[in-house]
C-alpha cells in the first residue's frame, strides 16, 4: 500500500493511499522500535544502528508551534 507521509492533520486513506502525519510516523516507530515489541533477528546487518538511530531522534517544537525533525547528538560515526 503506499503512504504518504504529509506535514500534518488526520490520518487519511483514499484512491489507494493511506495519508500519514510526519510526527505520528515517526512517534509510533519510535516507539515500536523502543521497546521490546521490535525484534531483530541477530546478525541481521545494521540492526543495532537502526535502533541507536531512532532512540536518538527526537522532535523540537518551537513556541510558534512549528516542529524540526533531527537527531540528538550520536556516539560513533553516522549511518551512510
Amino acid at each position: 500500500m503506499p503512504i504518504q507521509i504529509t506535514a500534518g492533520g488526520l490520518p487519511s486513506y483514499s484512491n489507494g493511499i493511506q495519508r500519514v502525519a510526519k510526527t505520528d510516523l515517526l512517534r509510533t516507530a519510535n516507539h515500536v522500535i523502543a521497546s521490546d515489541y521490535f525484534r531483530v533477528p541477530s546478525g541481521l546487518a545494521g540492526a543495532a544502528d537502526l535502533r541507536r538511530e531512532m532512540e536518538a531522534f527526537h522532535v523540537k517544537s518551537s513556541a510558534s508551534g512549528h516542529q524540526r525533525f533531527r537527531p540528538r547528538r550520536l556516539a560513533g560515526p553516522p549511518l551512510s
